[in-house]
């Protein structure tokens, strides 16, 4: 139970009867998994074995966002390069030179990162009570367009006008549109729409 966490305020999750932290989530009440309970419990009983120095990135929701965000960065790069890899050698296109190919290849994977993506930002980053509806879905992947449209324009910019190496210009803007991302899906995708209605 909550008492098995000790950690510091800033970092403590709100009982599944308590206002959810108004600056991390517009979740409904008892929509949330609260610390030791849930699917996750006996993650959060491991982690808070470590110092507070660790264990508030699984313990706090900026730190379990910080690994999923990681973790997606990680993932949607392997998958873009994967696919750079796959059309550089059994196609006669290039990735190597500023073409629009570079961005159909940088669409594709988002389009494959994305689900994944969902699902771990509902359970483990917000850890959702709730079944996954398509509302809420939709508000997601519109974040997700919004970051992708503009992880296009860089890309195009990047690789077109500056020249830098596709690779690193996507580790890159996977970086920052995960910043971007957070904003959004802590206040958009995963809000409750019933308060937000009064």
């Amino acid at each position: 139970m909550h008492s098995e966490l000790p950690v510091s305020e800033p970092i403590i999750e709100p009982s599944p009867t308590a206002a959810v932290d108004e600056g991390a989530i517009h979740a409904p009440p008892n929509s949330v998994w609260p610390l030791g309970e849930g699917p996750w419990r006996w993650v959060d009983r491991i982690a808070a074995k470590f110092p507070r120095a660790i264990n508030w990135l699984w313990l706090s929701r900026q730190g379990r966002y910080t690994l999923a965000g990681g973790w997606n960065t990680v993932i949607g790069t392997l998958i873009f390069i994967t696919l750079c890899w796959f059309v550089a050698k059994f196609t006669s296109f290039t990735v190597k030179t500023p073409t629009t190919h570079v961005m159909i290849i940088g669409a594709c994977s988002h389009m494959l990162a994305v689900g994944q993506a969902y699902l771990i930002q509902r359970t483990i980053v917000f850890r959702l009570k709730t079944s996954p509806n398509w509302l809420e879905y939709f508000h997601f992947n519109v974040g997700y367009l919004g970051t992708l449209a503009m992880s296009l324009a860089l890309l195009g910019v990047l690789v077109g006008h500056f020249q830098l190496s596709p690779y690193y210009a996507q580790a890159g803007i996977a970086i920052f549109g995960a910043v971007v991302g957070y904003l959004f899906h802590s206040r958009i995708s995963f809000a409750d729409k019933k308060k937000k209605a009064k």
